[in-house]
């Protein structure tokens, strides 16, 4: 491998591929990072993922990772600081804004849910206009490798999975991910506090190893992500940094940012306006 400073200000590590590793497509290795830049067990995955030929957009969904709207389960450190009730509308804003953001776009998004009992909660929170899915698995890692594969076998070829911590995210990012699995094994978006806030795969190139050994919740995740995909000389694209609201470090810099401003995050910055945050239409 071979790490480059472009003019830009990216770092582009270069390598040979192995022209068995993607015999579907020819491309070559290189990971491209905007911003701050930080094996399978066997029976542990689904494996012989079916595929199908379609349109471009029928093949493209967007998987959106939310919890169930409930006290002392979402937002808890922001909770508190802000306390329970707060942090509970602030997350209902967080979802209203990602799925107002991906409903304007020509892809289709699937919510895959948790706890396990709460899918009527979902249903009558989210209503029926997009399907519902559980989140299966004993950790983050699994659960989010099970919902790459569930979409897979249903015949989706391009995937990617976002949070809910992130009500500003502009849908460019979202074109630009998509845009970028046409020539890459992968997309990945770099979260301010060293983990990622996006991931994407194309069918044929998914790579769960990602997934697995993951120390999640420490500043090491986007790192120690890269190494696996350089290890297995898979192509990956890094879109902007962003950041997601986690803490109420978080949450008092997206104040700032957003104060005064028009910004994408409708819901979220009503929220903040009728609760005295920010200055606004606080009727709205």
């Amino acid at each position: 491998m071979e790490a480059i400073h472009h003019k830009s200000g990216m770092l582009l590590i270069v390598g040979a591929l192995s022209p068995l590793a993607c015999p579907l497509r020819q491309r070559h290795t290189y990971i491209r990072i905007r911003g701050r830049a930080g094996g399978n067990r066997q029976g542990d995955f689904k494996e012989n993922i079916p595929m199908r030929s379609s349109d471009k957009h029928d093949n493209s969904c967007v998987i959106l990772f939310a919890k169930a709207p409930e006290k002392s389960f979402v937002k808890t450190r922001l909770a508190r600081a802000l306390g329970e009730d707060t942090a509970l509308r602030l997350y209902q804003c967080f979802v209203s804004d990602v799925m107002e953001m991906l409903k304007t776009e020509a892809h289709d998004f699937r919510i895959c849910f948790c706890p396990r009992d709460s899918e009527a909660v979902m249903k009558n929170w989210l209503g029926n206009a997009h399907p519902l899915f559980l989140q299966r698995g004993k950790d983050i890692g699994e659960r989010m490798a099970n919902a790459f594969f569930d979409i897979f076998a249903d015949g989706i070829r391009h995937a990617l999975l976002i949070g809910t911590d992130i009500p500003d995210l502009p849908r460019k990012i979202i074109h630009e991910a998509f845009e970028q699995l046409e020539n890459n094994d992968a997309v990945i978006g770099p979260a301010e506090d060293g983990g990622y806030y996006l991931i994407g795969f194309n069918a044929d190139s998914f790579l769960p190893d990602i997934f697995q050994d993951m120390p999640w919740g420490s500043g090491d995740v986007f790192e120690k992500t890269l190494g696996v995909f350089r290890k297995n000389q898979r192509s990956v694209h890094a879109l902007p940094t962003w950041r997601d609201i986690d803490t109420y470090e978080d949450f008092l810099v997206f104040v700032q940012a957003n104060s005064g401003k028009a910004a994408s995050a409708e819901h979220t910055l009503g929220c903040l306006a009728r609760m005295g945050f920010i200055p606004g239409n606080t009727e709205k």
